[in-house]
């Protein structure tokens, strides 16, 4: 069935007419959708949203987180469900409030508000999204307002209304919520009834949770034809992503509709409604009279023990409140006493550390005293600080022999820097002394190394003096050696025209000419015997000139080094004390 049988103008809940059946929806294709799904907490609604958003419809941006009543999510808008909560605070109502909702605060000024605060947050979750799933138990209770809302933003409204045994519900409130399975009953026949009323003459498909977990394909075939609705995704991923959400882990309570119709406590209007639901989600919706029927007995009770159950549910929320206020309170005390009991156990200790403390500094102070004494014994036999300091080390000492404990800390101190004074003038006149030895060594030292570089200048001049005496020799050798030269060229020329002119003596002088030629090789040689001894000589004067040169240049850097060393900056500084002024 898509849709309630919208009977005539039934009373029911206080004589309110219900609303007559509305005229046909328009075509699916005219607006866009937006499933609500309307059923009590607990009730597989959680289960539903998410199938029918792989089916295709979108959920809100914002998701309310998970809990450990719920692990796999809530898929419900965390904005949408402060609203309702921000809604209901503001109408005096909460959603476990077995009263009704004050009549006509939607036509006033209030609902127009809130149907603009809604409005806006539908925009925010879902943006223009043709096609929307809604989930919000708290929808049960005020479906009017929703059906303002999806026509302002022009969607057709749907609703999938699940329905799970009343005596399932109330065990698993009883577990998240703490809800009395009594109260848990009469919430779910007042939500169910609600949301049955309020969805009549709208397209609607009643779903049963058995069902659903049994074989959710069927399920949804049925919504889709109760709602003319083709779901756009239902392929195989879309299958198997459905078959590995739904899992037997959903399902905590399990009881049958036999067991419900047995149960003496459960009331009969509970049994009856939850009968009809069954029927309806089977098969064709039945006529509603039964459930407006249940609902005209229930005015009565509500209007006889509505205030009383009223003052008694402020009066448990007072109560809750204040055990709560006594528990926090209680656990504070709790806390304080144990942190109270851990801060005298940790006192004790710090008294006990400090005590053993006290004790030791009283053992390092005679130890310190010994100590001293002793140090004060070795500064006066083996520390020379000088007749003064002596005095003053040997009256501290005396001091210290009959010092009360109350002077010994001044007196250890003065102890200490006086010892620490001789040992530091002991350390400075030892200092003097080896300083003193250094400055001799090294007088010592700068006068060997002055007459090393007295002798090395004299050396110098020396070879500088026999360098230049070679050189004025080897001149002469040399110019001795070009006469030579020149003179038997002359002779040379002289004998080749005494040749030319004598040609009759030539046969005469053939003899000559030969002796005169092994002369002149003989000369030839010679000559060049010569000119090799001479560059021999010249080279060997060179060498010897580069030496000494060089010698010459290492001793002035030995000599430039020593004056630039401590040494030399010492034995300055002391001819620099020497020439100075003896002061008065």
């Amino acid at each position: 069935m898509t849709a309630g049988s919208g009977r005539g103008a039934k009373k029911a809940r206080g004589g309110a007419e219900t609303a007559p059946a509305r005229p046909d929806p328009p075509p699916p294709a005219a607006l866009k959708r937006g499933l609500l799904v309307v059923g009590m907490h607990r009730s597989g609604t959680s289960a539903i949203t998410r199938i029918l958003s792989l089916c295709g419809a979108q959920l809100p941006d914002h998701l309310m987180p998970s809990s450990k009543h719920n692990p796999r999510g809530y898929y419900e808008s965390q904005r949408i469900y402060d609203l309702h909560e921000e809604l209901l605070a503001e109408l005096g109502s909460a959603w476990d409030d077995v009263g009704p909702l004050p009549t006509g605060w939607l036509s006033g000024p209030t609902g127009g508000r809130w149907v603009e605060r809604f409005v806006a947050a539908v925009r925010e979750e879902f943006g223009a999204a043709p096609f929307l799933t809604l989930k919000d138990p708290r929808v049960c209770r005020l479906v009017p307002l929703w059906l303002r809302i999806l026509a302002t933003l022009g969607y057709q409204p749907n609703f999938v209304i699940p329905v799970r045994n009343p005596l399932d519900v109330a065990a698993s409130l009883q577990v998240a919520e703490g809800t009395a399975e009594a109260k848990g009953l009469l919430l779910w026949l007042q939500y169910f009834l609600a949301a049955e009323r309020e969805t009549r003459g709208h397209p609607r498909s009643f779903v049963g949770y058995d069902a659903l977990l049994r074989d959710w394909r069927v399920v949804v075939e049925r919504i889709s034809r109760d709602l003319d609705l083709a779901f756009p995704r239902l392929g195989a991923r879309a299958a198997a992503e459905i078959d590995e959400f739904l899992s037997n882990t959903l399902r905590h309570h399990a009881t049958s509709a036999a067991e419900l119709a047995g149960r003496r406590a459960v009331p009969r209007w509970v049994k009856e409604a939850h009968a009809w639901a069954e029927q309806a989600a089977a098969g064709p919706e039945p006529p509603c009279d039964a459930l407006d029927q249940i609902a005209l007995e229930m005015y009565p009770a509500e209007i006889a023990f509505g205030p009383v159950v009223a003052a008694l549910e402020v009066a448990g929320t007072r109560s809750e409140q204040e055990a709560s206020r006594l528990r926090a309170r209680t656990e504070a005390l709790e806390t304080s006493l144990a942190r109270d009991g851990q801060e005298l156990r940790t006192a004790r200790k710090e008294i006990e550390r400090l005590e053993a403390h006290v004790a030791l500094r009283d053992r390092q102070a005679g130890e310190f005293l010994d100590w001293t004494r002793l140090l004060l014994g070795w500064a006066c036999r083996e520390v020379h600080p000088g007749e003064a300091g002596q005095a003053h080390l040997e009256a501290t000492l005396q001091a210290l022999e009959g010092a009360d404990a109350g002077s010994l800390p001044r007196l250890g101190a003065t102890a200490i820097r006086l010892t620490q004074q001789a040992a530091e003038l002991a350390r400075v006149s030892e200092e003097a002394d080896t300083r003193k030895a250094q400055a001799q060594r090294l007088e010592r030292e700068l006068a060997a190394l002055q007459q090393e570089h007295e002798a090395q200048r004299q050396e110098l001049e020396r070879l500088r003096e026999e360098r230049a005496r070679e050189g004025d020799h080897l001149q002469q050798q040399i110019r001795g050696l070009w006469q030579q030269i020149s003179a038997r060229d002359g002779e040379l020329g002289r004998l080749k025209s005494e040749v030319s002119t004598g040609a009759a003596a030539l046969v005469h002088l053939e003899a000559d000419r030969e002796a005169l030629g092994q002369q002149l090789t003989t000369r030839a040689e010679r000559i060049v015997a010569l000119e090799s001894a001479l560059d021999e000589a010249c080279r060997d004067g060179l060498r010897r000139i580069a030496e000494r040169d060089a010698r010459i240049e290492q001793l002035e850097a030995q000599r430039i080094r020593i004056e630039r060393s401590w040494v030399g900056r010492v034995l300055r500084s002391m001819r620099l004390l020497g020439d100075a002024p003896e002061r008065p």
